[in-house]
Formats: C-alpha cells, sequence, structure tokens
C-alpha cells in the first residue's frame, strides 16, 4: 500500500506526451490551406505522444495486467509506434523539401516495419510480461525469437533514418537557398531541434541495445531512461518553440522540386535579371524571394533559377547575397556611415548573414576591406 501510482518519470511522460497532441492540434489548426507537411509533423507528433503513453502503460505495471488482452494491445501500439515514428520525421523533412512520396507509397514503403511489428505481437501474443527482457529466458523460443526481433527492429531500424533524416534536411536546406535571398530560420531551427534531439535518442538506444548483454540490469535500466528523457527534452523544446512562433511554425514553402527545363533565348532573359539587379534593384529587398524576383523581371521562376544557376554558377541565395556584398563594398568607400548600418539598409537581415558572406566573396572582414581601400569611415572605429 505504500508504492506509488505513479513516479515522477510516469508524470513527465504524460504530460509530455498530453504536450506532443497539443503541437499536432497547434499545427493542424493554424488557419492556413492543410499541406502534406503539417499533416506528417502532426502524425509524427501523435507517434510520439503514442509511443511515451503506452511506454508509460508498459513500465509502470500498474495500469493493465501482465496477460491481459489490453497487455497485448498496449505492446502491439507501442511497438508499432516505436517502429513508425521515425519514418514519420523523416516524410515530415522530405515534405518540406516537395519531395514526400504519395501517402500511399509511404504507407506501405516505410510503414513496413511497424505493420510487421504489430502482426508479431498479436501472433505471438507478445503481452507487458513477454515485452521486459528480464521475462525473456521464461518464454517459450517462438515467443522468444519474437520479441528479440521485435526489440532489435525499433532499436536498430532508426539508425537508418538518421541517415535518411539529415539527408532530407539538406535537401530541404537546398531548396531553401534555391527559393529565399534570407534562409527562414524559424523553419531551419524547427528541423533542426527534431533532428538532433531524436538522431541522440535513436542512436543512443541502439548502442544501448547491442551493449546491453555487457551492462548490469540497472545501467540497461537507466539507459532505457535516459533515452526516454532525451524525447522529452526535444519535445518540450519544440512546444516552448511552437508556441513562441506559431504561424511560422508550418509555414508554406513555394516550393517546385520539379527538374529545371533548358530556357530559351536566354539573351533577353539575362538582361531582364541584370535590369533587375541594376536598375530595379532587387537585391536591396530584405526579404526577396525568387518568386516576387521572377515577377519583377517578367519571368517565370524556374527560368530565373535556370539562368542564374547555368550563368553565374550559383543558386538565388548566393546570387542575391553576393550582389548585396558588392554593394556594401561600394557604399564602404563612398560613404562615412557605420558598417552594420550600411549593411541594413543594403538587403542584409542579420549581421551575422552579413559577415559570413562578406567574408565568403572578399576574404576578408568589412573594416579589413573598408581599410585598405582607404574608404570614406577608414578612421572610424569598426562595428562590424
Amino acid at each position: 500500500m505504500n508504492e506509488m501510482l505513479f513516479t515522477l518519470n510516469d508524470l513527465v511522460w504524460a504530460v509530455t506526451a498530453v504536450e506532443a497532441l497539443l503541437v499536432a492540434a497547434l499545427v493542424l489548426g493554424l488557419p492556413r490551406r492543410l499541406e502534406s507537411q503539417h499533416v506528417w509533423l502532426a502524425v509524427f507528433m501523435c507517434l510520439v505522444a503514442l509511443v511515451l503513453s503506452s511506454t508509460l502503460v508498459v513500465w509502470s505495471g500498474h495500469l493493465v495486467g501482465s496477460t491481459s488482452f489490453w497487455s497485448t494491445a498496449v505492446v502491439a501500439v507501442l511497438a508499432f509506434g516505436l517502429l513508425a515514428y521515425a519514418p514519420a520525421l523523416y516524410l515530415y523533412l522530405m515534405s518540406m523539401s516537395g519531395a514526400a512520396p504519395d501517402w500511399r507509397r509511404a504507407l506501405w514503403l516505410h510503414g513496413a516495419p511497424a505493420f510487421l511489428a504489430l502482426l508479431l505481437v498479436v501472433s505471438f501474443d507478445l503481452n507487458v510480461d513477454a515485452w521486459i527482457p528480464r521475462n525473456w529466458p521464461r518464454l517459450e523460443p517462438s515467443r522468444q525469437y519474437a520479441v528479440r526481433f521485435v526489440w532489435f527492429l525499433y532499436k536498430c531500424q532508426p539508425v537508418l533514418y538518421v541517415v535518411l533524416c539529415w539527408r532530407a534536411y539538406r535537401r530541404f536546406r537546398a531548396v531553401l537557398e534555391a527559393q529565399y535571398s534570407s534562409l527562414p530560420e524559424w523553419s531551419l531551427r524547427f528541423a533542426q531541434i527534431l533532428l538532433i534531439g531524436f538522431s541522440f535518442h535513436w542512436l543512443w538506444a541502439c548502442v544501448g541495445y547491442w551493449l546491453g548483454d555487457a551492462l548490469s540490469t540497472r545501467i540497461n535500466h537507466l539507459i532505457g531512461v535516459a533515452s526516454n528523457y532525451i524525447t522529452v527534452v526535444s519535445i518540450n523544446a519544440l512546444v516552448a518553440f511552437a508556441v513562441y512562433g506559431a504561424r511560422r511554425l508550418a509555414g508554406r514553402l513555394p516550393i517546385d522540386p520539379k527538374p529545371e527545363a533548358p530556357v530559351k533565348d536566354e539573351a533577353p532573359k539575362r538582361a531582364a535579371i541584370e535590369r533587375g539587379i541594376h536598375e530595379q534593384r532587387l537585391h536591396l529587398e530584405p526579404h526577396i524571394n525568387l518568386a516576387r524576383f521572377a515577377e519583377a523581371c517578367g519571368l517565370r521562376p524556374r527560368e530565373v533559377s535556370r539562368l542564374i544557376n547555368s550563368r553565374y554558377g550559383q543558386n538565388f541565395f548566393e546570387f542575391i547575397n553576393y550582389h548585396r556584398v558588392e554593394t556594401v563594398k561600394r557604399r564602404l568607400l563612398e560613404e562615412d556611415g557605420g558598417i552594420l548600418e550600411i549593411a541594413l539598409s543594403s538587403g542584409f537581415n542579420s549581421q551575422s548573414a552579413f559577415q559570413r558572406f562578406f567574408k565568403k566573396f572578399t576574404g576578408m572582414s568589412p573594416s579589413e576591406y573598408r581599410r585598405r581601400h582607404g574608404g570614406a569611415g577608414r578612421d572610424r572605429p569598426a562595428d562590424a
């Protein structure tokens, strides 16, 4: 009678599961047209909630018996969630870059291990008692092989998705650089939080699985608890991020992932792009993107993207920031204003981006450039 019904770990996991569901509801409830990236993010969050809540039920030992029908059912839910949420994260990141497969294809291709685990749990009646490793020696061989195989899948399958997710993230970033002059940091930060937290969680779990036989029961338990707390920390970081930047959380990206077709009559179109830079000064707009630039030049976005790549060997992100740097270089030599002030009025919207691109295109800092070339403000203290 003195045993606590719930431990602190149980309460933390339960609260985090509710938070994950709230993030899913927030994404789906934003006043925007529902798109695939929103759906996959909501699916991922729901699966995280499913994993945390079913883990709570399985390991607490208070909410279901060890051998009842509900005992097998909750293990089936847990096994399915553990093998489904890594593919869901991958499909979310792919959809952010405009390359997520059709949901029917994704269901069968990426969901196969989860459905296999579900089938094994039900077929071999892998209830709570059978799921816990310390009880495996007491199981008959067929059930022991089945539960060991499911554990192998859920501990090792996510490692493959760590690699796939980081590849999808790089694709997502490349697509952004082809579309924007200034990267939307909110989308990138959100994806990074997800990736870093869950990559560490999955790798940690896999290492613990392979070292399990060499470690004591207590150490194995601590590894399992720590793995779940990594999930908890990641989800709580996401909740804070989502609440602070709700409208930016699932913002739509004007992505067209189709391959570029050759551009006909390049000369007049190149001239239109040059006018956009040298006459219309479009690069001075802090939030200029490919669609807006193309519209101002009287061209299609895919034509502009293709010409910038073929003619200048740059993506849109580099092209615009190169011309911003050229503007800053000229103004540093002609004007007596502060360096950061000049940068911000030349289209850059952050000091870090300005410093990075200036160094990339000139090989030196802005203050050094002004000093070396005898700029108007050479005797002023450097402010960038």
